[in-house]
């Protein structure tokens, strides 16, 4: 967890906050979630390209995770992605957006 866990920090002080973490691989992605499932008892998801399944988009909007991880794909094809950026209820309780391992943006492309 080490210098990521400064990440999910402000989660422990706020109520019904949501926290969104854009990761470059999904196995990082995945090692994330269930950790702080887990170790932290702090739920989180990790949503990817082959995940789509409107059930857990409502689960996202209806607040059940605090915490919902994201590899760059996901949000550019996405368009459920973008559904829940432009959902009002939802972006009223996001604390934050963070890109880790951002210096990797370049790398992936104009499209992000």
């Amino acid at each position: 967890m080490g210098k990521s866990l400064t990440f999910w920090m402000p989660l422990l002080f706020t109520e019904k906050s949501v926290m969104i973490l854009i990761v470059p691989l999904k196995t990082l992605g995945s090692q994330f979630a269930d950790e702080l499932n887990e170790k932290l008892k702090m739920p989180a998801v990790m949503v990817t390209k082959n995940i789509t399944d409107d059930a857990l988009f409502w689960d996202i909007l209806k607040l059940k995770y605090c915490i919902i991880i994201f590899s760059p794909e996901t949000i550019v094809n996405n368009p459920s992605f973008e559904a829940l950026m432009q959902h009002q209820q939802f972006m009223w309780h996001l604390l934050n957006l963070m890109i880790d391992e951002a210096h990797t943006v370049e790398e992936w492309g104009s499209t992000f």
